[in-house]
């Protein structure tokens, strides 16, 4: 059995060379590394997540960490993970050829950018 950190290693690895993967093992190794990065904001005990989910939050009751209860991590939302793009490649070169592949470097980069919602 993997622990987290090995586990999020291995995730770290399939994402970095995502291209030699399906997409549904991209996709899991995101979620993984999302879900084993997040921080959460209180904890809450299985009876009142049950009540919770039935529709009766009357008596739900958040805790902090340091409670004694065996208690479940209470998330707002899973972070996307950091991924760090490569660098953009300069695009005023004089050999057409370099040009072109800069260009189209350039713009695939770009739509990743765009598909997964990055503005920097």
């Amino acid at each position: 059995m993997m622990t987290n950190q090995q586990l999020a290693e291995t995730c770290r690895d399939i994402l970095a060379e995502a291209e030699k993967h399906e997409s549904w093992c991209v996709e899991i190794a995101r979620v993984a590394l999302a879900s084993l990065m997040a921080k959460p904001i209180a904890y809450a005990d299985s009876k009142a997540i049950i009540r919770m989910l039935d529709g009766d939050i009357r008596f739900f009751t958040a805790f902090p960490k340091t409670s004694k209860t065996k208690l479940i991590p209470l998330f707002i939302e899973a972070p996307e993970p950091t991924v760090k793009l490569p660098e953009l490649k300069p695009e005023d070169i004089n050999f057409a050829a370099h040009r072109i592949e800069a260009i189209s470097w350039n713009r695939c980069i770009a739509e990743i950018k765009r598909l997964n919602r990055v503005t920097s």
